[in-house]
């Protein structure tokens, strides 16, 4: 009996046209750089178990309900826009969207300036999400598991970034979408893989700016989520009682972890590593969050954080210096809404 190897594994997806659609997905377009974990789709039943009354204990049988897959995809924040057949046949089909770009959007964001010529491209939140024609968001996501195939659609996802000093920049995607049963299917043969620019959390230029005052923090981590809140939609007229998925609502939040200074600064003063922290929590001021992850010095990925409300501050030792760790909550800033956060990549 021959094993199936978890390594070999290929992620492939693609944004839909009409939510929970035929997608036709390749090898040769579609690939995602997948790390660490193997089991992409989980399926998730749920049992209806309704026992009759009888003279026996002895089960009956249980009516099997809707189907989702759950979805986990892990890669790399890699800076440069173009997937490797934009490399390999000298058309740049993509521009400045990295190859997870259909990953982002299902998240429920949208991008501008991703012309095909484009040398940046801008992710931000939205708050529709129509289910055929211009903005749809969902996608769907294929894997290939060394002989298993399976296909989930309507997949929509939230997104957890994690930037710890000196290690590779994650990405962690994580949602549902439509099952289907897994197929027989071979491990294509010529996958075109993007390529692969990670590089380490390092230079990030991380400032946090409070009451227009900007400091520099020694900071270990940033952690940014989006917070996207994901529900099934049931429907009496639908197969197993589901019509699909839909994103009701966002709480994007961000975590950093900085260093202590031995003076405590109740007045902001340019170039300090930390601020008034204490009071800015009490007072509910709002701090500016921007920090810039490259790979080279054109090929970068900006994220901007216009407000954030401390949610929660606590110091903690690391290693015999005192910290500080703060969560905060990004609020919107436009007028027409949607001015949560915004993640631009740059490339030359």
């Amino acid at each position: 009996m021959a094993v199936n190897v978890s390594r070999k594994t290929l992620v492939l997806a693609e944004q839909e046209t009409t939510y929970g659609g035929t997608t036709t997905l390749t090898e040769s377009e579609d690939v995602i750089l997948s790390y660490n974990n193997p089991i992409v789709l989980t399926r998730d039943t749920t049992m209806q178990d309704v026992q009759t009354l009888r003279s026996t204990l002895s089960n009956e049988k249980q009516l099997v309900g809707r189907s989702l897959y759950s979805v986990g995809i892990e890669t790399c924040l890699c800076p440069i826009g173009q997937d490797y057949s934009d490399r390999y046949d000298g058309v740049d089909d993509n521009g400045a969207k990295p190859y997870f770009s259909d990953l982002l959007e299902a998240c429920g964001m949208a991008v501008t300036g991703a012309a095909s010529d484009s040398s940046s491209a801008v992710y931000a939140p939205v708050s529709d999400f129509p289910e055929s024609g211009a903005g749809v968001k969902s996608c769907a996501v294929k894997v290939y598991s060394d002989g298993i195939v399976q296909e989930a659609t309507g997949v929509y996802l939230s997104a957890a970034f994690d930037l710890t000093a000196g290690n590779a920049p994650m990405v962690s995607f994580s949602g549902q979408g439509l099952f289907s049963d897994a197929e027989a299917g071979a491990f294509p043969s010529s996958p075109a893989y993007p390529l692969d620019t990670k590089s380490l959390v390092e230079s990030e230029g991380l400032t946090i700016t409070v009451g227009g005052v900007s400091t520099t923090p020694i900071c270990r981590s940033i952690s940014f989520d989006t917070g996207t809140n994901i529900i099934e939609r049931a429907d009496v007229n639908s197969a197993k009682g589901l019509k699909g998925l839909t994103i009701i609502s966002r709480s994007p939040t961000v975590s950093l972890t900085i260093e202590a200074e031995n003076t405590y600064r109740e007045t902001p003063s340019a170039g300090n590593a930390t601020f008034d922290v204490d009071h800015t929590f009490s007072a509910g001021d709002l701090l500016t969050v921007a920090f810039t992850h490259s790979y080279s010095t054109t090929d970068t990925i900006a994220f901007s954080f216009p407000q954030v409300q401390l949610t929660s501050a606590s110091m903690s030792d690391d290693g015999g210096l005192r910290v500080w760790n703060l969560d905060g909550v990004l609020l919107d800033t436009s007028a027409s809404g949607d001015g949560d956060y915004s993640i631009t990549f740059n490339r030359s």
